[in-house]
């Protein structure tokens, strides 16, 4: 069972120096949000291991410490690891309610030792990345929507799938990450052309890594 967010070494300690740099990311969103209001976010990189899940969820973890009820949504279920972050059973979660075999509110489960959060893990029913097209996310998302304050979703990378640009069709808004030395920049010019296609605006990018010598970094730049 995670008894604090340092017994995940993905998520950073309520003290640390990345939390703080996560808790700037937040603001900056909830900046954003006054211009047009920003309920759902997705989290979207060009390719694997560039941090992208560990930046939401960090970001999901400010959000609830902050006292707004954050919820968050695995939708990378080609990849799935919000259940491993969080020390969570992946029995059920989104792929059960996209098949209709169970509702969000009865999928969603409270981070451990973590108030005002909760996570829609993958679950655990195969082929389901074919229903991130149909509306069913859609209503998965309203439903959550009408009980959190904020909505932060995970998808695959945008190279070789089409997951991100379905799921984003259900969100405000959209954070880009890209791993600092990693990342080639023809990747994340293509990354960034198939998002704005979309017509859903990417809030900012987040450099991950950008700093070795920290336990985590980002900057977050306005687009």
């Amino acid at each position: 069972m995670l008894r604090s967010t340092h017994d995940s070494p993905f998520l950073a300690g309520a003290d640390s120096q990345a939390q703080e740099i996560y808790k700037s990311l937040k603001a900056k969103i909830d900046f954003a949000s006054r211009q047009r209001p920003i309920r759902v976010v997705m989290a979207a990189s060009a390719e694997r291991n560039e941090g992208k899940t560990t930046t939401l969820a960090n970001l999901a973890v400010a959000y609830a410490r902050s006292g707004r009820k954050a919820a968050v949504i695995d939708g990378n279920l080609r990849d799935p690891q919000m259940h491993a972050i969080f020390r969570l059973s992946n029995h059920t979660g989104l792929s059960n309610v996209l098949f209709g075999h169970k509702k969000a509110a009865e999928a969603l489960q409270a981070a451990p030792y973590i108030p005002n959060l909760a996570i829609l893990t993958s679950g655990s029913a195969a082929g389901a990345a074919d229903e991130l097209a149909s509306g069913a996310l859609q209503e998965i998302v309203e439903e959550v929507k009408g009980k959190f304050d904020i909505v932060l979703i995970d998808a695959p990378q945008t190279q070789g799938f089409a997951d991100p640009l379905f799921i984003s069709n259900v969100c405000d808004g959209i954070v880009f990450v890209v791993r600092a030395g990693k990342t080639k920049r023809a990747a994340v010019s293509k990354a960034l052309a198939h998002l704005k296609g979309t017509g859903v605006p990417v809030i900012g990018a987040v450099l991950n890594r950008y700093n070795a010598k920290e336990e985590a970094a980002a900057s977050f730049i306005r687009s």
